[in-house]
């Protein structure tokens, strides 16, 4: 409590949450929550989920195109460790195709924003 509003009760959180539904979302694997075995998930909309096994695919992003939106060649790195392998992803690319479509983590308002 930071003293900005009220906290939402514990009964209302477990409602928000048996109303989300992750099917269709797109992310990576950022780590394992030991505790329950299930797999740490941020999604590129910034959300992270805590997601069975049994419920994730694998996802193999695809080259960017007009004709199919969404595509991507390298996703932004979640921590320091994955740094090097980035920007040799974004390297390899600009090398070859003189740009680099890279898919960021970041919520809707953020987008949003950097828009205007």
């Amino acid at each position: 409590p930071d003293g900005r509003g009220p906290t939402p009760s514990a009964q209302a959180l477990a409602e928000e949450e048996a109303e989300f539904r992750a099917n269709g979302k797109r992310g990576k694997v950022i780590g394992m929550n030991e505790m329950s075995t299930k797999y740490v998930i941020e999604t590129f909309d910034a959300l992270q989920l805590a997601v069975r096994r049994e419920n994730l695919k694998t996802f193999e992003p695809f080259s960017p195109s007009e004709a199919e939106p969404g595509g991507f060649h390298a996703a932004w790195p979640h921590s320091a460790e994955g740094a090097a392998h980035f920007a040799a992803q974004v390297a390899e690319r600009v090398a070859a195709e003189d740009y680099c479509v890279i898919q960021l983590f970041t919520g809707g308002d953020s987008s949003r924003g950097a828009l205007q």
